[in-house]
């Protein structure tokens, strides 16, 4: 049924607070217009206005904006499409690593799925669907936790649980995260410095707002107080704001000097719309007191007309905006269910629905399929072909080898036939059955083109195996939808034999007098009937059905329709009055309705005592008492045969319903057992794709790692030409160096012969003056780079320029002129000599200054050249940890690829590995033959008896003894039971249980709702086993149909083989015939066969090579794709 909104309700008034207000409204509103300025509540409704406007101009923009959405050609169009959530609404979000695609929606599930592949997906059931699924969520940085929060009130936390191929995804993952809080903690460094660097700025402190609508909020409330407590609203004077204009203040003053002007005028007007307020309400009063036919209703008291057209136009569109909204949803459930409908009905090819039993309670669903596409047709057909074409091959293979090892084929003899036990065939049989993993044979899953579980290496065998394992699935569930359907059929016969025998049953307890409640009617329902969900009875729907006034006049009319028709047909119908007249009423005459007359009492017996009869009239009165008499025995042999009979169908119908449950019941046997078959080979498909995942990966992290190994390599290559010629600058300089050494020194043992011409002592004493510095004028030594990337001070002194080194000489030469002073001549030296030894002085300082700078670039640059060995080994060293990576990796992937997991299926009993705490661990088991298994049993019990013919013998001499010791402990264990109980009586304490016991009111309120929690629960998860029921469902359909399809190739291929085979011993009976019991005549005859033979085998050599040669070249155009693993047997 579609909601067709709630109907417009009309404006009621109440008795002592809609009247009042309207009243109010009026005199304030005039009392306000008296004042010259607008009340509170003018304003309001001026607000009120505005907003209908707003709402309409914003309701008109939408509608527009929607209608402009609509027309907007699509700028974005999809590329892949991927199945999602269930309900609409919800939010999606990547992973920082930008690997991982999550998606949250209305149906509280999370959806996880790797953006390589959409359609792999892995769900976890965050959040109640009921209360509005996820509402947001978000991934830690790392991705290894995932939070998400709901509209019911949780915030659930998700942890990964990886597997062995999981974590290398989760390490990506990891690392990525790294890197990137490597990245955010440089440029956060980098940018905390800078703001380090920044002045502090205070914002300036501004004062509150006033708050309007809190003001107009106050002011209407004092006015209601005033109202109801039927008192005189005064409204306080206006206060200007303190930051108010100078033509703010002077209206203000004005206002001030108005009120004093008309204060008592106002008042005036208050008083006497006090007194019309009380006038109003005495009035009401008194119309609540007279009669219903006299009293008017409470709109007339209502003195502002407009007010109420007003509100009556406000509610009319607020209700056609309701009714709208209400439309709008309508068409949005309509569309989902039409898309529902569309993909889980009209789509089925297998329509899901069940069995219900009889008496048992006992229910059985079929499996809803849907039809196989082409495409899935013609994969499954090709990769049939492609597996018998393997098996032809692998057994052309096995031929030959034996041909080439000369191993002779065995010629059974009717003596040396080997004639195999039933135990043998069922053994072979049981070995076969566990190898295969599953009982797919039993429900009609058998195929000879399975892979053995043991030769799965490769990944598009797994892939085979994989789309061969659906088709056996879709052929199961189609042929128990077989059975399913026969046996549906079948209880529809039964309900229609029941309805019939229950025309007699009713008739019978109608002949009875006997109620008819106690009939038993089995009905089709939902269950057996899905397609009655689909439509909507009038007796479902427990909301009265809105009508328009058009809808109400029309109904009326058609029923004055009806009922005049009815009038006329009651009027003369004279096919009734023509059989009432001349049949009585009844076409047919029957035992019971004659059995159901009274016979008339004389009228003599009625009017008459018995004394008074006469002899005539005793006569007749015996004869009525006899016919009396025969009518009960009538009446009584003919109800105890209704009896009989009501009990026999009664019983019949109770035994077909009976037998029926029991065929129920055994099409239930076969669909547990079916769902075992499917579930075990679910097991394999999941198995298979995990094994093709985890391939995948390996894969993918390989290849990831080679291409970090090569951009590694690259770096090591520009780090070590960068080491190079950093290294040979670093030679050069070093020998430049040297030669400015040599030089200084060379300076310093050349001033002697620069004054060679003076006496020793005055030389000796001008090479003191020679080797003096100034005081305190020492130049300025930069040890490293004074600013770079890493340095936190952008004011630190720079790197000495071309003009701070001229600078720094100037420094220096004004730093000597105090030593060239002429006050420092040393006797017998005159101006010339001491000039030229200031020259010579300051050539050594600035020789010495050069040699001290270029010692401090060769430190820098030796620092550098180690700084760049140091990256290059770093470089190297992890080259070596990612080439040992990819080596594990490789061996990772080479032992997962041969070490294969393999489904067996044992009984109960052959299994002997201790269960852990959910699933046994086969990690340290081994897989031994029954056989062995049995001869070490019977050795066990051999032993076993001799031990206990040993035991038996000393067990009458133990008996007394052992009963004393029992008898003692028994003794002991009451004593310690007594102390234990007497100790616990001390000790007792009240319990937490115990506490909530005695706080709680309702103890079993509490229970109570504890319980209705957990069938809550317990009900939601019913709803998802049965929308997975319905999965497989479509899933067998699909089985079903490959079945059938396969059935008819077989037996196509079976007539070809007849006729085969029947070729074959033709020709294997001409070629057995002795040549030497031919006659003579026969011999031309046989030679030219034998040049036919000839040419024969000629030509199949040439074909036989032809086929070799284009083998060779499918097997070369195989390998492009896949290795081809077969194994010979020798």
């Amino acid at each position: 049924m579609v909601d067709q909104g709630p109907a417009p309700e009309p404006l009621m008034v109440a008795p002592e607070h809609k009247e009042v207000s309207s009243m109010d409204l009026l005199k304030i509103r005039r009392a306000s217009m008296a004042e010259g300025q607008m009340s509170g509540i003018l304003k309001l409704v001026t607000m009120m206005k505005a907003s209908e406007s707003l709402i309409d101009k914003d309701t008109s923009d939408s509608l527009a904006a929607q209608e402009a959405e609509k027309n907007k050609d699509p700028f974005l169009t999809a590329s892949e499409q991927a199945t999602g959530h269930q309900l609409y609404g919800g939010c999606i979000s990547m992973s920082l690593h930008h690997k991982w695609l999550a998606s949250g929606g209305g149906d509280g599930q999370l959806i996880i799925r790797p953006l390589q592949s959409l359609n792999d997906r892995l769900i976890a059931f965050a959040h109640n669907y009921w209360r509005g699924g996820v509402f947001n969520f978000s991934f830690s940085p790392d991705s290894q936790l995932i939070f998400t929060s709901g509209f019911d009130g949780t915030l659930c936390c998700f942890k990964w649980n990886y597997t062995a191929s999981g974590h290398l995804k989760g390490r990506i993952a990891a690392d990525a995260a790294a890197a990137l809080l490597m990245r955010l903690n440089s440029d956060q460094m980098r940018e905390d410095d800078m703001l380090m660097k920044m002045k502090v700025w205070d914002q300036p402190e501004k004062e509150p707002a006033t708050d309007k609508e809190q003001e107009t909020a106050d002011v209407e409330k004092e006015i209601d107080d005033a109202i109801e407590n039927d008192l005189i609203y005064t409204p306080s004077p206006p206060t200007p704001p303190e930051d108010a204009t100078w033509e703010e203040i002077k209206r203000n003053e004005a206002h001030l000097e108005e009120e004093k002007q008309f204060a008592d005028e106002k008042l005036k007007l208050r008083i006497e719309i006090r007194n019309m307020r009380r006038q109003l309400q005495k009035m009401m009063r008194e119309n609540e007191e007279v009669p219903a036919i006299e009293k008017l209703p409470n709109h007339e008291f209502d003195l502002d007309v407009d007010e109420q057209k007003r509100l009556h136009e406000q509610c009319e569109i607020e209700v056609q905006k309701l009714r709208e909204e209400k439309e709008y949803q309508n068409i949005a459930k309509m569309y989902l269910t039409e898309v529902m409908r569309k993909e889980c009905w009209d789509e089925m090819m297998v329509k899901g629905r069940g069995i219900l039993s009889f008496n048992t309670g006992l229910e059985v669903y079929n499996y809803p399929l849907k039809e196989r596409t082409k495409l899935e047709l013609r994969e499954l057909e090709v990769i049939q072909t492609q597996r018998r074409i393997e098996i032809a091959e692998l057994q052309a293979r096995k031929e030959i080898a034996d041909v080439i090892n000369n191993i002779p084929t065995d010629s059974a003899t009717p003596e040396d036939e080997h004639v195999e036990t039933e135990d043998v065939k069922l053994r072979l049989l049981r070995e076969k059955t566990a190898l295969m993993g599953s009982l797919g044979f039993e429900v009609g899953g058998e195929s000879d083109l399975f892979y053995s579980q043991f030769e799965l290496a490769s990944k598009e065998q797994k892939y085979n195996q994989v789309v061969l394992l659906q088709d056996v699935i879709y052929r199961i569930r189609v042929k128990f939808n077989k059975n399913f359907d026969e046996v549906f059929i079948k209880k529809e016969q039964e309900i229609q034999k029941i309805k019939e025998k229950n025309k007699r049953v009713r008739k019978i307890l109608e002949d009875l007098n006997l109620p008819n409640d106690t009939v038993y009617e089995p009905e089709l329902g939902p269950v057996e009937r899905p397609e009655m969900l689909l439509t909507t009875a009038d007796d479902e729907v427990k909301v009265e059905k809105y009508l328009t006034p058009e809808q109400r006049q029309k109904m009326e009319v058609d029923r004055k329709k009806e009922e005049e028709r009815k009038l006329k047909e009651r009027g003369d119908n004279w096919r009734e009055r023509g059989l009432d007249q001349m049949m009585g009423g009844v076409l047919e005459i029957k035992r019971e309705d004659e059995l159901k007359k009274d016979i008339p009492i004389p009228a003599f017996m009625q009017e008459k005592k018995e004394a008074e009869w006469t002899e005539e009239e005793r006569n007749i009165a015996e004869e009525y008492l006899l016919k009396v008499k025969t009518l009960e025995e009538e009446r009584d042999k003919f109800r105890k045969h209704l009896d009989l009979e009501l009990k026999k169908t009664q019983t019949a119908i109770l035994e077909g319903t009976q037998a029926f449950d029991e065929v129920l019941y055994q099409l239930f046997i076969k669909k547990v057992k079916a769902e075992s078959v499917i579930y075990q080979e679910e097991l394999k498909i999941l198995r298979l794709r995990y094994s093709m995942l985890t391939e995948e990966e390996f894969t993918n992290y390989e290849k990831e790692l080679q291409e970090k190994l090569d951009a590694v390599k690259q770096s090591l290559q520009q780090a070590s030409s960068a080491h190079g010629k950093a290294k040979s600058d670093l030679d050069a300089y070093r020998n430049e160096y040297d030669i400015h050494v040599a030089d200084d020194k060379v300076h310093e043992r050349m001033f002697r012969r620069e004054f060679q011409g003076l006496s020793n002592p005055l030389i000796d004493q001008l090479f003191k003056h020679y080797k003096k510095r100034p005081r305190g004028q020492k130049a300025k030594i930069f040890d490293s780079p004074a600013y770079g990337p890493t340095s936190s001070n952008p004011y630190f002194d720079r790197p000495p320029t071309a003009k701070r080194n001229e600078d720094e000489r100037y420094a220096r030469k004004a730093a000597m002129a105090e030593l060239n002073h002429e006050k420092n001549i040393p006797e017998g030296v005159d101006n010339q000599t001491w000039e030229r030894l200031c020259a010579y002085r300051l050539e050594k300082m600035e020789k010495e200054w050069q040699v001290k700078q270029e010692a401090l670039t060769l430190a820098e640059m030796q620092a550098f050249v180690h700084k760049r060995q140091d990256d290059e080994e770093k470089l190297r060293a992890e080259i070596e940890e990612i080439l040992e990576t990819i080596n594990k990796l490789r061996d990772w992937h080479r032992v997962f690829s041969t070490d294969l997991e393999v489904q067996l299926l044992l009984k109960q009993g052959q299994v002997e590995v201790d269960p852990g705490s959910f699933i046994p661990n086969y990690k340290m088991a081994l897989l031994i033959h029954r056989e062995v298994v049995e001869d070490l049993n019977k050795k066990i019990r051999q032993l076993g008896e001799r031990k206990i013919a040993s035991m038996v013998e000393s067990k009458d001499f133990r008996k007394g003894i052992i009963v004393l010791e029992w008898e003692h402990k028994r003794m002991k264990m009451e004593m310690e039971d007594l102390k234990n109980r007497m100790r616990d009586i001390i000790n007792m304490k009240v319990t937490r249980e115990i506490q909530v016991f005695l706080a709680a009111d309702d103890f079993d309120a509490l229970r109570n709702q504890e319980i209705i929690t957990l069938e809550q629960t317990i009900a939601m998860q019913e709803r998802h086993h049965e929308r997975r029921i319905k999965e497989k469902k479509k899933a067998l359909k699909l089985v079903k149909k490959s079945v059938h399809q396969m059935l008819e190739k077989n037996n196509h291929l079976e007539t070809e083989l007849d006729k085969l085979n029947l070729s074959v011993s033709e020709r294997r009976h001409i070629y057995e015939i002795n040549p030497e019991k031919l006659n003579e005549l026969d011999r031309e005859q046989r030679y030219k066969e034998i040049v036919q033979r000839r040419k024969l085998i000629d030509l199949a050599k040439a074909q036989a090579q032809e086929i070799a040669m284009l083998r060779t070249e499918l097997e070369r155009l195989r390998m492009r794709t896949f290795p081809a693993l077969v194994s010979l047997d020798h």
